[in-house]
């Protein structure tokens, strides 16, 4: 996937990984692709919610960031699920302590210049990507909009692009969740996608 591939406004989640868990673990899962035609990549922590789901696969194109300092790569995107795939994952997954929330079915992983984070604006924060990862920031994902920030409809139709309806990451049972996005100022989870949403110690219902 390219970069003159995105349109403007289209909606992106970004990922952060680590190295360590697999030091490979971009090759691994690219000879994956070249192997099996898709991979499935895994998500620590929770399961991002339904609502940026929608929003990132309403694109023509449906895209993910991988990120980690100093590198970034560029996904083509096309379903999300939360049940263990039995084919297109790397050994590792089996060989190791590796318990992903969900798991993203990626078809293109391609390296892209740095530069992109420019264009990429965090939606809760009306802040380019690249300024908060110049900073101290711990959170591993981010919703953002290419170049420029647009409304989401309340319902957009994925057809059958979703292998599985996603489990419930009980949005509604916490007031200071707002689509998906922590607003809980005392947070470290504050105005980016909440990472625990089913054990934080400040949940209200």
């Amino acid at each position: 996937m390219m970069i003159s591939d995105l349109e403007i406004g289209q909606n992106i989640l970004v990922l952060r990984y680590s190295l360590n868990i697999r030091k490979t673990i971009i090759e691994d899962h690219k000879e994956v692709i070249d192997s099996e035609g898709f991979c499935w990549f895994g998500k620590m922590g929770s399961v991002t919610s339904n609502h940026i789901i929608d929003a990132v696969l309403a694109a023509s194109k449906p895209a993910i960031v991988l990120y980690k300092k100093g590198h970034l790569y560029l996904c083509s995107f096309e379903a999300i699920t939360t049940n263990k795939p039995q084919s297109g994952i790397p050994t590792y997954y089996e060989s190791e302590y590796v318990i992903p929330s969900c798991y993203f079915k990626l078809t293109e992983i391609e390296e892209a210049p740095l530069e992109l984070l420019e264009h990429l604006i965090v939606r809760s924060s009306k802040r380019k990507l690249s300024d908060i990862f110049s900073g101290q920031c711990m959170a591993s994902s981010f919703f953002v909009s290419y170049d420029k920030i647009e409304d989401i409809p309340n319902s957009t139709k994925t057809g059958n692009k979703r292998v599985e309806k996603l489990k419930s990451n009980d949005d509604d049972s916490c007031k200071y969740l707002l689509d998906g996005i922590c607003r809980n100022k005392k947070s470290t989870n504050y105005t980016y996608v909440c990472e625990r949403p089913l054990n934080c110690k400040y949940k209200r219902r």
